[in-house]
């Protein structure tokens, strides 16, 4: 008897196991506090270093070890941060504001030293940098603004290398690693840059997110009307996926071959979130849906790591399977803003805004770390109960079998 009830319990644990650990909650390993909201954060390549920055004008940098900023400075006036990008090698971050300013630093020894800072007169309002990135070595920086301008920056000076009128906003520019293209959705379609200009067009519609490989061979775009189009930079059009719903953000490894998308809309009256996973073959694997709308995501340059979110929750996966999920927002007003995920995937980063409570930068690692609170949380505590009812059934029908057994004879 003992035999067969050590091999059911051995079933039944085999059979849940997997859906208890899919679930598993997991906890930041730190979290930073600010005044207010925190819009923007972007982690080197290495995971050393986070760069955040939000409405209460400060700008902060910190050590994956820490959540007390190694160096933080307020900006002031109406220097609201919208934006904030860190070169992979950590040697140089950007900073984009709501009065107009792009400031570009210098990152050594625990202290940034502004290399240049640019305002144009008369802008010091609208229009305004909605979405900055940097190269991976510092060499190169792009802004979007929301008169649909982009602007490519050297490191080497503050006036522009060019300016493009691209449409009416521009909502999400990404740069190759090694900053030979840029790439900008628009609310006039997408839009192709080399160190000097434009290279073409695509009638993509109303687009808001962007992604590039490290060597610009590869670029996306996605548009609010459900399509992402995978594109070459002499404008081929290599994949177009249509999920049908609002694609509001995308990442792809370092060689573009594994392209992922937060997206979400409605279908059958209902809101739907999903995470998506696309090959450049033309396969689709979705990592989540729920029924929460997604609105962040980011990979390690293997793709073979996910880091997403939706407006209370981020999600960590690991080889198409949800490792953990983290539920950073309680407050009923609070939204997550912002992911980013180092090139090895052993570290992310989120940041939270929109809510009179909740202005934090929140770091996390690949690892789960256990929650604190009052223990499993309400998903795994109805697990354990499930695996440890059948438990108690296989217990129960052996010892019934056995007193059958016995009075038989």
């Amino acid at each position: 008897m003992r035999a067969k009830l050590s091999l059911l319990i051995l079933l039944a644990s085999a059979f849940l196991a997997p859906s208890i650990l899919a679930q598993q909650s997991s906890s930041p390993l730190w979290s930073y506090g600010a005044e207010d909201g925190v819009t923007s954060v972007s982690i080197s390549g290495n995971g050393s270093w986070v760069v955040g920055g939000g409405l209460e004008t400060s700008v902060w940098v910190f050590r994956r070890e820490s959540g007390t900023p190694t160096w933080q400075w307020r900006l002031g006036g109406y220097s609201y941060i919208n934006s904030v990008a860190i070169s992979a090698d950590g040697s140089h971050f950007l900073v984009g504001c709501n009065d107009g300013k792009v400031l570009l630093y210098r990152w050594a020894a625990g202290q940034a030293t502004p290399v240049w800072e640019r305002l144009d007169e008369g802008r010091r309002v609208s229009p305004y940098p909605r979405a900055v990135a940097i190269s991976g070595d510092g060499s190169w920086c792009a802004v979007g603004t929301t008169n649909g301008e982009v602007i490519l920056f050297s490191k080497e000076s503050r006036e522009p290398k060019w300016i493009e009128k691209c449409g009416s906003q521009v909502f999400s520019v990404s740069i190759s690693r090694n900053g030979r293209y840029v790439v900008a959705a628009t609310d006039n379609g997408a839009f192709v840059f080399d160190n000097n200009g434009r290279v073409f067009s695509s009638p993509t519609g109303f687009s808001v997110a962007t992604a590039i490989s490290d060597d610009g061979s590869i670029l996306a775009v996605g548009n609010r009307d459900g399509m992402i189009r995978v594109m070459r930079p002499d404008g081929s059009v290599v994949k177009e996926f249509l999920p049908a719903l609002c694609v509001w953000a995308l990442d792809m490894s370092s060689d573009g071959r594994y392209i992922f998308a937060a997206v979400s809309g409605q279908m059958g009256g209902e809101s739907v979130g999903k995470v998506l996973k696309y090959t450049l073959e033309g396969e689709i694997e979705s990592l989540l849906e729920t029924k929460t709308p997604m609105f962040c995501v980011a990979a390690s340059s293997d793709g073979s790591r996910v880091f997403a979110a939706d407006d209370r929750n981020t999600y960590f996966f690991e080889n198409g399977r949800q490792v953990w999920r983290s539920n950073v927002v309680k407050s009923l007003y609070g939204a997550i803003e912002c992911v980013d995920i180092s090139d090895a995937g052993d570290c992310m980063v989120a940041c939270t805004a929109r809510s009179d409570t909740e202005h934090k930068v929140y770091f996390f690692t690949a690892e789960p770390r256990a929650v604190a609170g009052p223990g499993l949380g309400r998903t795994n505590m109805i697990l354990v109960a499930v695996c440890l009812v059948v438990v108690i059934l296989a217990v129960i029908l052996v010892l019934r079998r056995r007193i059958l057994k016995e009075m038989e004879t």
